[in-house]
């Protein structure tokens, strides 16, 4: 199993994001997420976001890859839950045939 990324949208955009359209860090994380996906297409990716905007939802509800949370519907134990949950199902759905 391979890494899972798991991204806010709103972060600072930093020196690699410097000069994209990321909204003064409010949508660096949807810059971070394209890039990713140009690059790998399968990759799964958690998002977790205080993000209210429905758009944004609505663009990750399309990737079946991408398991999208919001920060004020979880507690972090819950959120830890949820990530142990995804990262089970990554490992069982991409594991080969046993040898």
């Amino acid at each position: 199993m391979g890494p899972t990324p798991i991204l806010d949208i709103m972060m600072s955009p930093g020196q690699r994001f410097h000069g994209l359209d990321t909204q003064g860090g409010l949508r660096t994380g949807l810059r971070i997420y394209e890039r990713l996906r140009s690059v790998a297409p399968d990759l799964p990716i958690v998002v977790f976001t205080n993000v209210t905007d429905r758009s944004v939802a609505q663009s990750f509800s399309r990737d079946a890859r991408v398991w999208f949370y919001r920060k004020p519907d979880f507690l972090p134990h819950q959120f830890a839950a949820a990530v142990s949950h995804i990262l089970s199902e990554v490992r069982r759905t991409t594991a080969g045939p046993k040898q």
